[in-house]
């Protein structure tokens, strides 16, 4: 951990957090548009774009990497709240 992470208090993580999960929120819908696409649609989506597999690839694969950017970036601010976070014992 670096001295910049130590710093951070509780609800500067918690801020940090919910601004992670609110830009990978897009990137859940673009994914799972995109897996509508590919596997449900068959032609007949309900947006014309959504019958392109090219463009539903596309939701895919950007959908993916925002998510696993996002995870990334989540997993050591979560150890750090559990740090912070008061122990209820």
């Amino acid at each position: 951990m670096t001295t910049e992470e130590n710093n951070l208090s509780l609800k500067e993580v918690q801020k940090k957090i919910m601004l992670i999960k609110l830009v990978t929120m897009p990137a859940a819908v673009a994914l799972g548009l995109g897996l509508y696409g590919v596997f449900a649609a068959k032609g007949n989506a309900f947006h014309p774009l959504l019958n392109s597999m090219d463009f539903s690839y596309s939701l895919i694969a950007v959908g993916l990497v925002i998510e696993a950017i996002g995870t990334f970036k989540l997993i050591p601010l979560f150890k750090l709240h559990k740090q912070l976070a008061p122990s209820n014992e």
